[in-house]
């Protein structure tokens, strides 16, 4: 999923030199991938403590 956000920010990126965006839509758009992100690493995380837990119930 990280190569996909960085092709979002390379877009957003060339779009904002263009004209296309605003330094404001950019930093919107740049803040929400950041939330999602960590959204992500909770997930992430989560699932590994799940995973370590059933193991050990397993034991």
């Amino acid at each position: 999923m990280s190569g996909l956000r960085a092709e979002n920010i390379e877009c957003w990126t060339i779009m904002l030199a263009a004209g296309e965006l605003t330094p404001a839509g950019f930093k919107k758009l740049v803040s929400k991938m950041d939330v999602l992100t960590k959204l992500d690493a909770i997930k992430l995380e989560v699932a590994a403590k799940a995973s370590a837990q059933r193991l050990a119930d397993g034991i």
